[in-house]
């Protein structure tokens, strides 16, 4: 799997306003959180886990709260046994860019 790259922008007061994964948009973090564990495989044997990388790219004024919900969809959760399930484990974060201005 290649690197996938996760859009996040906001308005001027730091709100989120939209999250991408590609070429797909989201309306919550729980809906990409789903994505991502269908395209990864989830706690499937043959999954892309290993290989999968995600690239998180954010507006400069996007508080922190979003960068930290979104990370947390990306990265796993626990399954009815309470066991963790790692999805992506390898992520970066784009450079922040200094708003135009």
């Amino acid at each position: 799997m290649s690197l996938s790259r996760c859009r996040l922008t906001a308005n001027g007061e730091g709100e989120l306003t939209g999250i991408q994964l590609n070429d797909k948009s989201f309306e919550q973090f729980e809906d990409l959180h789903l994505y991502v564990i269908g395209l990864v495989g989830g706690d499937q044997p043959d999954s892309f886990r290993e290989s999968a990388e995600i690239e998180i790219d954010a507006d400069y004024q996007l508080k922190y709260e979003y960068v930290i919900k979104a990370v947390t969809a990306v990265t796993g959760y626990r399954n009815d046994n309470e066991d963790i399930v790692k999805l992506i484990e390898k992520i970066r974060f784009s450079p922040p860019k200094t708003p135009a201005g």
